[in-house]
C-alpha cells in the first residue's frame, strides 16, 4: 500500500476495506483529464482545419465542453473519469460509497463549506467501493409485503391502533422505504437489523430481520420511534454506526443511545443500507 493511502477502516460502513488513493494519483488523474481534454481539442481543430477560419475555432470550443460534460456524466454515474479510469480510481461519496450526484459535485466545487465530501478509492490495493451497493441492491433477501404498505408488526400495530380509536386518539404511522424499493409503516416502534431482538427485556416491539451478506449491518442495529409527528431515530451500539442524511444533504453521525428526529425524506444510513423517511399511507 503506498504511504499516503489510508484504509478507511471498519468503522465507516459502506467504505469497509476501501483504500483511499493517495494525492499524488488523484492529482495525476486530474491532469490527465486535462491532457485528454487537450487531445480532442486538437483532434478536432486538425479535423476541422480546412473549414472557414471563424467556424474552426467554434467547433474546437464546442467539442472540448461536450468531451467535459461527458467526463462529468461519467464521474456522476460511475464514479470514474478518463483518468481516473486508466489509473484504476473510482470517486465516491464517503457516506454512502456511491457516485455523486451531479448537484453534490457542484456543491463541492462551489462552497467553502461542505457537508458533502468524496472519496477517491484506489482500486488496486483495496476493495471497488460500489461493488457491494450494486450487488446488493434489489437483493436484500426480504419477503415484499403483501400490500405496497403493509405495516410491520400488524397484528400489534392494529392492536394499538385500536385502544388508540377507544381512548380518541389515533396517531398516523410513518412510512420507511428500504434501497430494493420495499415500504413499510411504523406505527409506534421498529427494531432494524440482521437479526434483531429488543434491546429492551420485555418490551416485545415489531423486529424487521434485513439480511446482510456484507454483515455491516449489525445484528441489532437501529430503533425507530413514531411519537405523532417525528420518527426519532437510536443507534443501537451498533459496530458500523447510523448516520441522517436530510434531503437538503446535511449529514449527522448518530451517537449510540442517543434519540435524533429525522425528518420526512430524509436518509437513514445503517451500515452500507439506507432506510428513507417518507408520509404515511
Amino acid at each position: 500500500m503506498p504511504a499516503d493511502a489510508v484504509d478507511v477502516g471498519p468503522d465507516v460502513g459502506p467504505l469497509v476495506g476501501v483504500v483511499r488513493a493517495s494525492t499524488g494519483r488523484r492529482v495525476l488523474a486530474h491532469v490527465i483529464d486535462l491532457l485528454l481534454v487537450a487531445v480532442v481539442a486538437l483532434a478536432v481543430g486538425l479535423g476541422t482545419a480546412a473549414l472557414p477560419g471563424n467556424l474552426s475555432p467554434s467547433l474546437v470550443l464546442s467539442a472540448a465542453i461536450a468531451f467535459v460534460l461527458a467526463q462529468l456524466a461519467a464521474l456522476s454515474l460511475r464514479g470514474r473519469t478518463g483518468g481516473r479510469l486508466l489509473l484504476q480510481l473510482r470517486t465516491v461519496d464517503d457516506l454512502t460509497a456511491l457516485p455523486a450526484r451531479p448537484g453534490h459535485l457542484i456543491r463541492q466545487l462551489t462552497q467553502s463549506f461542505r457537508p458533502f465530501r468524496l472519496l477517491t478509492a484506489d482500486l488496486r490495493h483495496g476493495r471497488d467501493p460500489i461493488s457491494p451497493m450494486l450487488g446488493t441492491a434489489g437483493q436484500s433477501g426480504l419477503t415484499p409485503p403483501s400490500s405496497p404498505t403493509a405495516p410491520v408488526g400488524q397484528a400489534k400495530a392494529e392492536s394499538v391502533v385500536g385502544a388508540a380509536r377507544a381512548a380518541g386518539d389515533v396517531r398516523p404511522s410513518v412510512g420507511i422505504v428500504l434501497e430494493s424499493g420495499e415500504r413499510y409503516q411504523i406505527d409506534r416502534s421498529l427494531v432494524i437489523g440482521r437479526n434483531p431482538v429488543d434491546p429492551v427485556v420485555g418490551a416485545d416491539r415489531p423486529l424487521l430481520a434485513w439480511p446482510d451478506l456484507s454483515r455491516r449491518l449489525s445484528k441489532t442495529h437501529v430503533l425507530l420511534e413514531w411519537s405523532g409527528n417525528v420518527l426519532w431515530v437510536t443507534d443501537l451500539n451498533s459496530l458500523t454506526g447510523t448516520t441522517l442524511v436530510t434531503a437538503g444533504g446535511d449529514r449527522q453521525r448518530l451517537v449510540a443511545g442517543v434519540r435524533t428526529g429525522a425528518p420526512m425524506g430524509s436518509l437513514i444510513i445503517c451500515g452500507g443500507r439506507s432506510v428513507k423517511v417518507v408520509p404515511h399511507g
